[in-house]
């Protein structure tokens, strides 16, 4: 399953930082492991903006803890 949930701002590659607030936002303290899935296409980020091209990434995976 694919989290199309990728940066805190529109095409800025956030990464560890867009992973944790994903994280944060369903009540863990951060994220420790994840995998980018390039290219995906249309993607809704954080901020509920939606990128809409072909160079969307997103995160295949996130992994939370406490």
């Amino acid at each position: 399953m694919k989290i199309l949930l990728l940066s805190l701002i529109f095409n800025l590659y956030l990464r560890k930082p867009a992973a944790d607030r994903f994280c944060e936002n369903r009540g863990w303290n951060e994220s420790y492991a994840y995998a980018i899935d390039p290219d995906i296409g249309r993607t809704r980020l954080l901020t509920g903006a939606v990128c809409e091209g072909s160079y969307c990434d997103g995160f295949a995976y996130i992994r939370c803890r406490d």
